[in-house]
C-alpha cells in the first residue's frame, strides 16, 4: 500500500455511489473510509456473484479518487472538471472481448453503454449483439495476450493527466488467459508510479493466487430482496408490487432483473401453476393445450 494521498475527503461524511448505486452499504462504507483516510492501494479486487453491481462499485470508486462528482455526492469537494468517468483521461475500462485479436470498437460501444447506466448488461455471453435483438447465441469473450499487450499494458504506463491516479478497471478478470495472466502479474508486482488497478471477478477461484494476493480484496455478498426492491423503485421507476415480485425471483441479480418483462413473467407463472394443477388432476386435454401453447411461444 502506498502513502496517503491529498484527497479532500477527510472531514466529510462520504457515501460512495449514494446517488446511483444499489445496496452494498457495508462495502460502500469500507471504500468511503479508504477515500477519507487517503491511503490507497495500487490494486483492488472486487469479487462477488454476477449481476450485483461490481462494475458500478468500481466506477464510483474510480470517480471519487479522481474527483468526479457524479455517482457519488462529493459535497462540493469534487476537483475534476469532467462530469463522468467516461470522459476522464485517467480512467480506462476494459471488458473481455471475443477473439484472439479483438475488435476494440466493440469495447468502446459497450463502455459507452456503461457510461449511461453502470448496471447495463454488456457481457457478450448474455448480450451477443448490440444491434440485433434477435441474436441469442452467446459469444465467448476473454482477455487474449494480444489484447493485453496492445491495449491494457500500454495504458498502464500513462501518467495521470489531471487525477490522482491513472486508474485501469478490468472487469471479469478471471477471463484472462494464462499467458496474459502471467504478463499481468508482472505489472501487479512492479506497477508504474501512480497506477491503480480496480479488478472485478465473478469467480475468484479461477484467478491465479499470486494475483489475488497482490490486491486488496473487496468481497461482495448477493444483493438482498430489499436492495433490489429499492433499486427497481428508486432508479427504474417500478411499482412497489412489481418490484417486490421481481425481487423474489431475482436470485440477487439486479442487472438482469430490471430488464424482465413483468407482464410475461406473471402470465408464465400463472400458466405453470395451472399446468401443475392439470397434471395433478390428470386433465389430459388441458395439459396438451398448455404444452402446445408453450411450444408455439
Amino acid at each position: 500500500m502506498s502513502g496517503p494521498t491529498e484527497l479532500p475527503y477527510n472531514d466529510i461524511e462520504l457515501d460512495l455511489g449514494g446517488r446511483r448505486l444499489v445496496g452494498h452499504k457495508p462495502i460502500r462504507d469500507q471504500l468511503s473510509k479508504i477515500l477519507i483516510s487517503g491511503r490507497l492501494s495500487h490494486a483492488y479486487l472486487i469479487a462477488g456473484p454476477n449481476g450485483i453491481g461490481k462494475k458500478a462499485l468500481a466506477l464510483a470508486f474510480a470517480e471519487a479518487i479522481n474527483g468526479i462528482d457524479h455517482l457519488s455526492d462529493l459535497q462540493g469537494r469534487g476537483f475534476s472538471k469532467k462530469k463522468t468517468w467516461s470522459n476522464h483521461p485517467d480512467i480506462k475500462v476494459f471488458l473481455p472481448l471475443p477473439g484472439s485479436e479483438p475488435n476494440v470498437s466493440e469495447l468502446y460501444a459497450r463502455v459507452a453503454l456503461l457510461a449511461n447506466d453502470p448496471y447495463e448488461v454488456v457481457d457478450f455471453n448474455l448480450r451477443p449483439s448490440l444491434t440485433e435483438e434477435s441474436s441469442t447465441s452467446g459469444r465467448n469473450s476473454f482477455y487474449s495476450i494480444e489484447y493485453f499487450r496492445k491495449h491494457i499494458r500500454p495504458s498502464a504506463y500513462l501518467k495521470p493527466n489531471e487525477g490522482f491516479r491513472n486508474i485501469i478497471i478490468i472487469t471479469e478478470v478471471e477471463r484472462m488467459r494464462a499467458e496474459g495472466s502471467n504478463a499481468f502479474l508482472k505489472l501487479l508486482e512492479e506497477p508504474p508510479p501512480n497506477l491503480m488497478f480496480i479488478l472485478t471477478t465473478d469467480s475468484i477461484n479461477r484467478l491465479l493466487p499470486t494475483i489475488t494476493s497482490r490486491c486488496q480484496l473487496i468481497k461482495c455478498a448477493p444483493l438482498t430482496n430489499s436492495d433490489i426492491v429499492d433499486g427497481l423503485i428508486r432508479i427504474d421507476g417500478a411499482e412497489k408490487e412489481d418490484a417486490e415480485f421481481l425481487a423474489r425471483i431475482s436470485n440477487g441479480n439486479y442487472s438482469i432483473t430490471r430488464f424482465y418483462d413483468i407482464k410475461t413473467l406473471r402470465e408464465t407463472r400463472d400458466e405453470i401453476i395451472a399446468f401443475l394443477r392439470h397434471s395433478y388432476s390428470m386433465d389430459a386435454t388441458s395439459i396438451i393445450k398448455t404444452s402446445m401453447k408453450w411450444q408455439k411461444d
